[in-house]
């Protein structure tokens, strides 16, 4: 009795116990799914129904050489180099993918804002690697939120000059003598009495474009020197190396450099202004008569904008295709477009007639004679409503907005303004309830047969063994 009594005991813990992954994979499918990529194809033609194992022999070695690039380097297996390689995120989701490589180095481009990701590589022979890593962003983010920043015991002197003047000196600079080739320098003087854990650059667009890591303070005082690729349309850099809580940073702008990179370019062909919105013209006017308001052409809506004064001083950049600056006068000023593959183009605007219509000088412009232009959107019935700027709406699946009198939708799919209504809700909500009391149902079915099929347990649930049981109780 006591062996029967083990026996059943260890089968239902064993049970039990296999069960618990499957439970854990069903709750880890439905929180976490896989996106769809354009790559998903690729991988799964590497080996088509061949089996793949994977290796601990290979450990490759991950290099981020750009703000969203990572060169992956492996070795050999079975005299083979790896014919594929490409990147998930935490998900599975697959964000990189290349084909294309020499003895085993691959250079893979990632999406901007990537932070923890995975490598894998593949062999001909179907074996593969995998291997986690971490973007330059994802390190610099963990330590700013890390018990480490907090902890950070900044060193005491009795001679408060001592302490800013070695404070100052522990700031990054930024050398400015490549910015014309897309180079920048960053140095540091590292002291022995303020161990930076790091020093980064990063553009104006949040974007790490270099990260050196220190795991402990020199012995001496010494110099570290880094160089750093500068995106394309890049107006300005910081770079940090943080002191605990302490960001020690220092800013430098980079838009005279790029002013003067498009006027050093192609001229375009003439572009003319008005105060309205008009086809292939500039929109600029005056608001509450001390901004000046800039809008690139319909067309163009992500173009670069620059204006200068009458010296040739910069008053404003964007690279949004709308500019607002300060004016403190009527003097004209300069302005100029960038537009895609378009050459400089560039107008003198009149800021006294920019104060009112054309041909009227005295009435100062108010928000009402400002014209917007709308877009005109046909619901399912077949009547047409207007949509402003303000305005957004669905449309096949898709989020549309109105801008500049053009609708602009963005590509299908989920995006993160993505909602679902009450009804949905409760439809996902109920199909999640079946699928579980299902799959109870499944286990129960699965554990009465067992039973049933087992010669001791069957045994052990007839009649007779039930009535010896309470007889020996």
């Amino acid at each position: 009795v006591n062996n029967y009594a083990a026996l059943s005991v260890n089968s239902s813990v064993s049970r039990e116990m296999k069960s618990l992954p499957c439970v854990m994979l069903v709750c880890q499918t439905l929180a976490q799914v896989a996106e769809f990529s354009e790559w998903d194809n690729d991988v799964a033609e590497l080996c088509g129904l061949k089996s793949t194992s994977n290796t601990n022999a290979i450990n490759p070695n991950i290099i981020q050489t750009s703000a969203t690039e990572i060169q992956v380097k492996s070795s050999k297996i079975a005299n083979e180099w790896p014919d594929a390689a490409y990147v998930t995120d935490a998900y599975g989701t697959i964000i990189a993918f290349s084909k294309q490589s020499q003895q085993g180095t691959f250079d893979l481009k990632l999406p901007a804002g990537t932070g923890d990701f995975i490598v894998k590589g593949h062999f001909p022979n179907c074996d593969t690697f995998e291997k986690h890593g971490s973007s330059w962003k994802a390190i610099v983010e963990d330590y700013i939120s890390s018990d480490a920043a907090a902890e950070f015991d900044p060193p005491t002197f009795d001679d408060e000059t001592t302490f800013y003047d070695l404070l100052k000196e522990a700031k990054p600079v930024l050398l400015s003598n490549q910015y014309a080739n897309d180079r920048g320098t960053v140095q540091l003087t590292r002291l022995p009495s303020y161990k930076a854990a790091m020093v980064y650059v990063k553009d104006n667009l949040d974007n790490i474009l270099m990260l050196e890591e220190f795991p402990s303070a020199p012995q001496t005082k010494t110099t570290f020197t880094g160089d750093f690729n500068i995106p394309d349309g890049t107006t300005g850099l910081i770079a940090c190396a943080p002191l605990g809580v302490s960001a020690n940073c220092v800013e430098d702008s980079l838009v005279n450099v790029q002013v003067g990179k498009y006027e050093a370019g192609p001229v375009g062909p003439a572009i003319d202004w008005s105060r309205s919105p008009e086809d292939a013209k500039l929109t600029a006017y005056l608001e509450a008569s001390t901004n000046l308001v800039i809008t690139a052409p319909a067309s163009c809506p992500s173009s670069v904008l620059f204006i200068k004064d009458t010296n040739g001083a910069i008053l404003g950049y964007t690279a949004n295709g709308v500019l607002k600056v300060s004016v403190d006068n009527l003097t004209p000023v300069k302005a100029s477009l960038k537009c895609g593959t378009t050459g400089l183009q560039t107008v003198t605007i009149d800021l006294s007639l920019a104060t009112a219509n054309r041909g009227n000088n005295i009435v100062p412009p108010t928000p009402d004679t400002i014209s917007r232009p709308t877009c005109t959107v046909q619901l399912d019935d077949g009547t047409t409503i207007s949509k402003n700027g303000d305005d957004k709406w669905k449309e096949n699946g898709s989020t549309c907005r109105c801008s500049l009198g053009q609708k602009l939708c963005d590509a299908p799919g989920p995006k993160e303004d993505t909602y679902m209504t009450g009804a949905e809700i409760a439809v996902v909500a109920t199909s999640v309830s079946v699928f579980f009391f299902l799959l109870i149902f499944i286990a129960i079915f699965c554990y009465k047969k067992h039973r049933a099929g087992h010669p001791l347990l069957r045994a052990k649930d007839s009649p007779e063994a039930q009535g010896d049981r309470g007889d020996n109780v």
